[in-house]
């Protein structure tokens, strides 16, 4: 398997686990809707945990652009390795929600998340700021 498709699958892979889990503690008619924040972090470490081993021996899974820069930064993989990880990177990000096109009959299934009031520390007219500056 090449470099290219390695992270390709590993980074769709994650996205759909992780994603996964998001929707189905918030969609509403879901078997696991109101699961809680635990729900969603265990699923999302399970998505990680997929995805590296999944691809981990062929491409090393970066499956973060971030990952990837700093193993470039650290003379892990070289410069010119990066915009391939990169592109993989980005398309399987970008094809993995296509996996739940046929799924999603009717958006208005999704509950809106309620913000704690200490999330907003300027009038909301003026701006949004998620966290206090003085």
């Amino acid at each position: 398997m090449s470099i290219f498709l390695a992270e390709l699958i590993g980074t769709a892979l994650l996205i759909i686990l992780g994603d996964g889990v998001v929707a189905n503690c918030l969609l509403n008619k879901s078997k696991g809707q109101n699961g809680g924040w635990i729900v969603i972090t265990m699923g999302w470490a399970m998505a990680v945990f997929v995805g590296v081993f999944a691809v981990g021996s062929y491409s090393g899974a970066h499956l973060n652009s971030a990952v990837t820069i700093a193993m470039a930064v650290a003379g892990n993989i070289t410069w010119d390795q990066v915009p391939m990880y990169i592109g993989a990177q980005m398309l399987g990000a970008f094809l993995a929600p296509v996996a739940y096109m046929p799924r999603i009959n009717n958006i208005s299934t999704l509950r809106p998340m309620r913000m704690p009031n200490w999330v907003f520390s300027a009038p909301r007219q003026l701006s949004v700021v998620p966290f206090r500056t003085w």
